[in-house]
């Protein structure tokens, strides 16, 4: 059966250094058995040729060929099931090498049981992750708006060895849908998250990481970045087990059922961030004070680890950027806040997981929730000194009912003045 090529229905726009490298791919099986199934038909996208293979897996040779003129393979849960079949003992193509790019893992992370990218990409206003009913490819594209529709076809047809020339129009009508959905998925993930490219290392962007892996493992590869490290990633077992006791952020469970009169919600801005550079949470190892010297909570917050007191930390440095950029970005609708908005939200996330070498420290993350909940504290202590009620709060804000003789603009002053306090007990208040 000779190699079927079909020319693309749309040109290639995309800009990406190693878009050659990539062959999108799916397969048709005789069984649900990743350990047994038969691959029938293979199908894909290539790049590099700029066209559509459909093949027979008689063709093994000229299948194997394809795949190893690719670096990249992308497919549709290609991890727990493509990829696992084209190497069982059935198949044994061999994809050993190859950097595995798996569109609905960049949705859902099943091992994990959690989800990934989805709650980063709005459709509509609204999340993914609130939009899908659920994660079928077929729904997927029809969520985002697709053009091309995942056809039907009964799967008995690929438990048969011998198919008229009818049948076998509909089976590559069936996989190239197929491959095309899936090449479009990909298509449209590179150009959402190209936003995130600017911030990682070449790479990084080589492998498609900014894209594939978890918003920590992002944000996590983009400081490290940015502060010119290496990203080192734990692999020691027993180091892997240690978890911080961090005793998370103040809530102040509903004061009355409800509130008549003036209610102001006030919040602290990125209060994890800020606190991690204004406090230089990472400095714990600086060389420059002695143990006095260094920094402990002002006799204020009650902290389990010591810092530098005389100079900003490099990881608190980007930090600092990071957050004064992602200002300046969201003023002007620039795309790249968002990539900005997830290096500052993972952070406290990624100095309390041990994978997360170069950040990670057994203080630094129950520190800055410690001095979270004292800064919430404080505030509801110092609004009710001046005849306000604090109604609710939660981590990193409060629900304030003020006064019937007291304006809104009274009650900001007073907010601006708990900040002012709060900021004379920390060592880089800005």
């Amino acid at each position: 059966m000779k190699s079927l090529k079909f020319k693309t229905d749309s040109k290639v726009t995309l800009e990406h250094p190693y878009i050659n490298d990539v062959l999108v791919y799916d397969i048709e099986t005789n069984s649900l058995d990743t350990n047994t199934a038969k691959c029938v038909f293979f199908g894909a996208y290539s790049y590099k040729h700029k066209k559509y293979f459909i093949m027979h897996s008689d063709e093994k040779q000229a299948i194997q060929k394809l795949i190893n003129d690719h670096r990249i393979v992308v497919g549709y849960n290609n991890k727990g099931f493509d990829g696992p079949i084209m190497e069982n003992i059935t198949n044994r193509f061999n994809m050993e090498y190859k950097i595995v790019f798996d569109c609905m893992n960049v949705l859902y992370d099943y091992k994990r049981r959690r989800s990934n990218r989805e709650t980063m990409i709005v459709v509509k206003g609204k999340t993914l992750q609130d939009s899908l009913p659920n994660r079928k490819l077929k729904t997927v594209a029809e969520v985002l708006g697709f053009p091309v529709a995942k056809g039907d076809i009964d799967y008995e047809i690929f438990r048969k060895d011998t198919w008229t020339a009818e049948e076998l129009e509909d089976i590559y009508s069936y996989l190239v849908k197929d491959v095309d959905i899936t090449r479009r998925l990909f298509e449209f993930y590179i150009e959402y998250f190209e936003p995130y490219k600017e911030y990682v290392n070449e790479d990084n962007i080589r492998k498609f990481d900014y894209i594939r892996s978890s918003g920590g493992s992002y944000a996590y590869s983009a400081i490290c970045n940015l502060a010119e490290l290496e990203p080192e990633f734990e692999d020691d077992y027993f180091k892997l087990q240690e978890r911080p006791l961090n005793s998370g952020g103040f809530v102040l469970e509903p004061q009355v059922p409800y509130a008549e009169g003036t209610v102001i919600y006030y919040d602290f801005s990125s209060l994890y961030p800020n606190l991690f550079i204004q406090c230089n949470l990472f400095s714990h190892s600086c060389d420059c004070c002695t143990e006095e010297e260094k920094w402990d909570g002002d006799g204020f917050f009650e902290l389990q680890g010591k810092y530098c007191s005389k100079t900003q930390g490099k990881i608190e440095n980007v930090l600092l950027d990071i957050y004064k950029k992602r200002r300046e970005y969201k003023k002007i609708g620039d795309p790249r806040q968002m990539a900005l908005k997830l290096l500052l939200n993972t952070t406290y996330g990624i100095v309390s997981s041990p994978i997360f070498k170069n950040l990670y420290h057994k203080y630094t993350g129950g520190d800055c929730t410690a001095i979270g909940r004292k800064c919430i504290q404080y505030t509801r202590k110092r609004f009710e000194e001046h005849g306000c009620k604090v109604i609710y709060g939660d981590t990193d804000s409060v629900f304030v009912k003020i006064p019937d003789d007291m304006s809104v603009e009274e009650s900001q002053k007073i907010a601006e003045k708990i900040t002012e306090e709060l900021q004379t007990h920390m060592p880089f208040s800005h």
